[in-house]
């Protein structure tokens, strides 16, 4: 089962910040222009309410993925994710529960008065 959990503070931050390096360490280069390690410590900074969200992602009730959503400006955000393919592997059910852009464009409309733009991290 896929159960997403907005998260403002306590161990779950722990998680996500996990999965975000998980995910820098998958990549070929390097986040430091983005400001990543900085943006991690300040977790959840410029994602929480009301102007953002941060979500952690459990599959079978462990950590599996990430979306953190900010605000670009009124009525548009940005939106950052990690899943964590090592710990889905051999369960394609997660990828459809939660890769449906109009289920994040959902859940980043809920609680933030609504987005007319949902735009994803390049």
């Amino acid at each position: 089962m896929v159960e997403f959990i907005h998260i403002e503070s306590g161990p779950e931050i722990d998680e996500v910040r996990a999965l975000f390096k998980e995910y820098a360490r998958s990549l070929n280069f390097n986040l430091c222009f983005q400001s990543f390690e900085k943006e991690l410590g300040e977790l959840p900074g410029e994602y929480r309410l009301p102007h953002g969200r941060l979500l952690l992602c459990r599959f079978e009730g462990k950590p599996a993925g990430c979306i953190a959503m900010r605000r670009l400006e009124p009525r548009i955000c940005e939106m950052k994710n990690a899943l964590s393919f090592s710990r889905i592997q051999g369960n394609p059910t997660v990828l459809r529960q939660s890769d449906s852009r109009g289920d994040l464009h959902g859940i980043g409309s809920r609680g933030q008065g609504g987005r007319s733009a949902l735009t994803p991290d390049p």
